[in-house]
């Protein structure tokens, strides 16, 4: 069901556009083609915490439930495999509008030795 989309986010061929490009956080977009979807990917440095510490917060729903305000709902949708999931999680907006809702592949790639498996 989601493999186009998870096919579209790793195409390699596709150019992205840089949104934000900071010493700490880079952004990119791209559009697909015939489509309205856009993807976007985001990698940042944050200083200060473990990268197990960080893991453990943003993936973990039960953990997120505990700081991420912005979030209202977050579900996995399909785990494709042992380290991607795709996901439908709702956000709150502003007075006026519409809250949004997104899908997302969510996937785990380590360099680090992991004692379990970690599923959110």
């Amino acid at each position: 069901m989601f493999k186009k989309i998870i096919s579209l986010a790793d195409d390699k061929v596709k150019k992205w556009d840089v949104v934000t490009n900071q010493p700490a956080m880079k952004i990119d977009k791209v559009r697909v083609d015939d489509s309205p979807i856009v993807l976007i990917r985001a990698r940042s440095i944050l200083k200060g915490y473990s990268c197990m510490e960080l893991f453990e917060q943003i993936y973990d729903s039960e953990n997120r439930k505990k700081w991420d305000t912005v979030t209202t709902q977050l579900k996995i949708l399909e785990q494709v495999d042992d380290k991607t999931d795709v996901i439908h999680f709702v956000i709150k907006t502003p007075f006026g509008c519409s809250n949004r809702d997104f899908v997302q592949k969510k996937r785990v790639l380590s360099r680090l030795p992991q004692k379990r498996p970690y599923r959110g």
